[in-house]
């Protein structure tokens, strides 16, 4: 609107200068020609060149500010997603799953799937996520899926049909083209199964899979995901009563997290190696674990963790007093 009143004062200045030059030098055609040619020239801008809208300046100030709102509404929807699928299991990224919410249709069975499975409703979820599978779905899409689904499977307690998803989401990671992302999704699946084989008390299976998952972490330094593969190694140690192994993981864990600031991947290692300490009968060392724990575990308000390390801490509080009261020596 500006340019154009400003084009219409030119047009003024031009017609002023054309009727003056036409009335000094009228034997002047070159300096008339001059005049007449601003004179029209911006005659036709003024008439030709359309102003932009006040409506399409709105148009796009309302996109503008919406942008940041989508955006937020994206990221929210990830940590749903992430927050319904996850528990003790690896979900993908949140990379991989913004791509996966790019097409309205699956966004929209995404998040339906997110809200049954907060419910404890996985078995309905899992006829959502099959709602995203098709012919068009690219490999990173369909490997995240099928992970999604693999976790649903567990927790319904179907380890069988977990294993079957886990390995298509490992196929479908063997054609994705990007290196990075081929190794990222490779070693989730893997992991998962990981999961699996110890839930069916696999161990070395479970040990195989757990460490073919941290190499591959290492490899693009990955170093969430190692300390993760520790702690998963650690506990399948734990299993195999080799307490000692189980400790050296869960400390190498320990060390990861406080590196990168992981509180919550810091807290569960402090547990693990009170739960090993416990196990070996240091209960004075089992306590210190434990109360550093639960101090992080209120930092970061872990409800669910809160109330299992309080009840550990009574138990082993109340064994040391037993202790006490018959004289046997607590191990160091």
């Amino acid at each position: 609107m500006l340019n154009r009143i400003l084009l219409g004062v030119i047009a003024l200045v031009a017609a002023i200068l054309f009727v003056l030059l036409a009335f000094f030098y009228p034997n002047s055609i070159g300096a008339i020609g001059v005049a007449a040619t601003a004179f029209f020239g911006a005659l036709a801008i003024i008439f030709f060149i359309p102003a932009t809208s006040s409506k399409k300046v709105e148009q796009g100030k309302d996109k503008s500010e919406k942008l940041p709102e989508q955006a937020e509404q994206l990221n929210q929807q990830v940590r749903d997603i992430k927050e319904a699928f996850n528990g003790w299991r690896a979900v993908p990224g949140a990379e991989r799953l913004r791509n996966l919410l790019r097409e309205q249709s699956r966004r929209e069975n995404l998040a339906k799937a997110a809200e049954l499975a907060k419910a404890d409703r996985h078995r309905e979820a899992i006829e959502h996520l099959e709602a995203c599978l098709g012919p068009e779905l690219v490999a990173s899409d369909r490997a995240a899926i099928y992970l999604l689904m693999g976790n649903a499977y567990l927790a319904t307690g179907q380890p069988v049909q977990a294993e079957a998803a886990y390995r298509k989401s490992l196929a479908a990671a063997e054609a994705i083209a990007l290196t990075r992302e081929k190794k990222e999704a490779r070693a989730t699946a893997l992991g998962n199964l990981g999961v699996v084989f110890r839930q069916k008390g696999e161990l070395e299976k479970a040990m195989e899979h757990y460490q073919k998952t941290l190499e591959i972490h290492k490899e693009i330094g990955h170093r969430l995901g190692e300390a993760s593969d520790l702690g998963d190694l650690g506990i399948v140690f734990g299993q195999k009563d080799d307490l000692d192994k189980a400790l050296e993981n869960f400390r190498k864990a320990l060390d990861i997290n406080r590196d990168i600031g992981n509180r919550l991947g810091e807290a569960a290692a402090l547990n693990n190696l009170a739960n090993v300490l416990r196990l070996k009968g240091n209960l004075k060392g089992a306590l210190i674990y434990y109360e550093d724990a639960l101090g992080l575990f209120r930092t970061i308000r872990a409800e669910r963790e809160i109330g299992l390390v309080e009840k550990a801490i009574a138990e082993v509080q109340a064994a040391m007093k037993k202790q006490k009261g018959t004289g046997s020596p607590g191990k160091d």
